[in-house]
């Protein structure tokens, strides 16, 4: 996961947030041909329920937004029900399966 992070860092498609100067969570995403394509999402259990992640794709809706994309893009692991949960509370909707991967898609006007 780290390999080309400093890269992706210095194109701003990191985005990490703290709480008391602690991380607490991390986004990891980015344009890929007209499409903006979510990489990772990670937050750290101590806020885990309470928005942490909402916020973080929100953020992502409003940078897409910003970059007069239409459509995100991303992929969720099978074994994570909760997150596919989330991310559907959040206009993301299952286009596909791929393996373990679960493939969603959603327009940035949802």
């Amino acid at each position: 996961m780290s390999r080309g992070v400093g890269a992706d860092i210095a194109a701003e498609r990191v985005l990490v947030t703290v709480d008391r100067d602690a991380p607490i969570g991390c986004l990891l995403g980015g344009m890929i041909d007209r499409m903006w394509h979510g990489a990772n999402i990670a937050v750290s259990p101590s806020p885990a329920g309470t928005g942490v992640g909402s916020a973080l794709m929100r953020f992502a809706v409003a940078r897409a937004l910003r970059d007069g994309v239409d459509e995100m893009a991303l992929a969720r692991h099978r074994d994570m029900p909760r997150k596919l949960a989330l991310y559907q509370r959040l206009g993301w909707q299952v286009w596909g399966e791929d393996g373990n991967r679960i493939m969603m898609h959603r327009d940035t006007a949802a």
